[in-house]
């Protein structure tokens, strides 16, 4: 009824099936909340604890030495300036940062450490071409991957409990839903059980790390994290020793620029890190892609569409975030995607989409201020 967005809707109906499900009065819960209770619930059923007692679990926070920490698992760097990081990286104790520059062709800064890796990206344009094409590679799930991979969880019971629901998500509700048409009822009831899935999946890393809490296990959470940091840093390296030009990285996933007789190649290269470190990449193919930096960019994919990061880009915000000045990323796509300048736009908004709206903003005022309108 009313205005509700489809967003909103979902998360009702998730709420609701949680309720029903699970018998959990999850309507006022936040997602690692409902993840939290889930597998406490979970837990005690299996093991026959009490609830009661389990959430009173404290655990002492440890110290942390890397090198220990990753004892087995073979990274085998093989050039001096991945060799020389991950031997720091590795000498450190609880905490770690770094910025290093690699790649001859085209050098990449990078930065690695606890709060994640990314390159140094600023006011960058990259298009594919006759020669060369974009290729953008993202470790599917990572995080759950890899809190499964290494063992993320304090208690085994809790770690089975969560590869099932992974194993389900993988195995019954994505298929499900390929299965029916969208928007049918049955898709509609894959489609809450696989929100039910992702939810708790996702809602996990953060409780893990989370010291009054029950899951609190931060040596796990820290090799889950810096783990795929190094997964990445892996793969990086493997293509700067094949000259396969890295053009960025942030959190996740990479992208590259390389030539179209050498795309085999550098296929080849993720599918050995796949093998290696048990991960599955999930890949894009773009047109062109615009970085203001790392965490605010434009890409144009093969198929036309777009994909678009930070404010500077996003033309329909969500609701309750900012609108202002939403002409700037309007005029920026026109001019990137259709080749329009900002002035051409502007001498003719109404043929353009654009809205009276699109030129407002609001600011906040001091009370020591006046305001003349």
């Amino acid at each position: 009824k009313g205005n509700i967005s489809i967003g909103n809707l979902c998360t009702i109906q998730l709420r609701q099936y949680i309720v029903n499900q699970y018998k959990i009065h999850a309507w006022s819960m936040d997602g690692p909340k409902i993840a939290s209770e889930i597998l406490l619930k979970e837990y005690c059923r299996i093991t026959g604890q009490d609830k009661r007692e389990v959430r009173k679990l404290k655990f002492e926070k440890p110290t942390i030495h890397f090198n220990e920490l990753f004892k087995d698992i073979d990274f085998d760097f093989q050039t001096p300036p991945f060799k020389k990081v991950y031997e720091e990286w590795m000498n450190a104790i609880n905490t770690f940062s770094k910025e290093f520059i690699v790649g001859t062709t085209h050098p990449i800064k990078i930065s690695v450490g606890v709060g994640g890796i990314h390159s140094i990206n600023n006011n960058e344009i990259y298009e594919s071409n006759d020669e060369y094409v974009i290729v953008t590679d993202d470790i599917g799930a990572m995080y759950p991957t890899n809190i499964e991979n290494w063992k993320a969880f304090r208690f085994p019971e809790v770690l089975g409990t969560y590869s099932e629901f992974k194993r389900k998500r993988i195995t019954e509700t994505k298929p499900g839903m390929k299965k029916h048409l969208k928007g049918s009822k049955e898709w509609g009831e894959f489609f809450q059980q696989d929100l039910f899935y992702k939810l708790i999946l996702n809602g996990v890393s953060g409780l893990l790390d989370m010291e009054q809490g029950w899951l609190y296990y931060p040596e796990g959470i820290m090799k889950v994290r810096c783990g795929g940091q190094l997964i990445l840093l892996w793969l990086i390296e493997q293509c700067i020793m094949d000259g396969i030009e890295v053009i960025s990285t942030n959190t996740d996933g990479l992208e590259v620029r390389v030539k179209r007789t050498e795309l085999d190649l550098y296929l080849s290269l993720v599918k050995k890190t796949e093998q290696k470190f048990n991960v599955t990449f999930e890949r894009e193919f773009y047109k062109k892609i615009i970085y203001s930096n790392v965490n605010c960019y434009l890409a144009v994919l093969e198929n036309g569409s777009l994909k678009k990061k930070g404010s500077l880009f996003l033309t329909h915000p969500e609701l309750g975030n900012s609108v202002d000045f939403l002409v700037i990323p309007r005029c920026l796509e026109l001019y990137f995607t259709q080749g329009l300048k900002p002035e051409q736009v502007l001498t003719d908004p109404k043929k353009y989409g654009l809205h009276i709206y699109d030129f407002c903003a609001s600011f906040k005022v001091s009370k020591n201020y006046t305001v003349l309108w």
